[in-house]
């Protein structure tokens, strides 16, 4: 799951992606998900935030920090579920096909190169991986959390590409990949780095952490 934001001849597609499977039915603004289990033949029930409420969300902050005045066309993608039953106005597609056919042939345009222009000023979300709880979450970390220093290097966001979290009885060790591909090992104790997801800041501790990729 995540969002994906999308540029084609000067055209902005803001796309929130839901690998929700089975059947899927919205009510009173959220979504009630069906799945079948397959070994049990259970049905069971779980009830999802509206994809089309987060997509808003996300393109008002994507407002809120770039400057450019261009127009954000926003589309719900649901990938593998068997059957949705909404009748939401917004646009949404469950065909890949359809998606495409969309993003080439409709939706607003932005003149004056300002989709292009807001693009650019963009960047891509940070990934972190938890594996002991199988968690997953794309965020901005800031800049003050990526600043590592070596005996040979100080390390900033623009030299990393990702970041590998060993953990050990009283400290974690940072196995920390450049873009020039070189390996650079680093302790740290009771360390942790501050993100800003969806307009809120947080901290995460390296010991809750397996994994960190930065977009780029």
């Amino acid at each position: 799951m995540g969002e994906s934001l999308i540029l084609y001849k000067n055209k902005l597609f803001a796309i929130e992606i839901k690998r929700w499977k089975g059947h899927l039915v919205e009510r009173e603004g959220d979504f009630i998900q069906y799945k079948r289990d397959r070994w049990t033949d259970e049905t069971h029930t779980k009830v999802h935030k509206s994809p089309f409420k987060q997509i808003g969300r996300a393109i008002y902050l994507l407002r809120k920090v770039n400057p450019e005045n261009a127009w954000i066309n926003s589309i719900v993608f649901f990938e593998g579920a068997d059957r949705i039953e909404t009748n939401n106005d917004n646009v949404w597609f469950d065909n890949i096909d359809n998606l495409i056919y969309h993003i080439q042939n409709d939706g607003k345009i932005s003149w004056d190169n300002n989709a292009e222009k807001f693009f650019g000023r963009c960047i891509a979300a940070d990934y972190l991986y938890c594996h002991s709880w199988g968690k997953s979450l794309r965020c901005i970390i800031s800049e003050e959390s990526l600043r590592f220093t070596t005996p040979t290097v100080i390390l900033t966001r623009k030299d990393i590409e990702s970041i590998s979290i060993v953990h050990h009885w009283s400290y974690d060790e940072l196995k920390i990949k450049t873009l020039s591909g070189r390996i650079f090992n680093i302790n740290r104790e009771n360390d942790f780095i501050v993100v800003n997801d969806n307009g809120y800041k947080y901290r995460y501790a390296f010991c809750k952490l397996d994994y960190i990729k930065l977009g780029k």
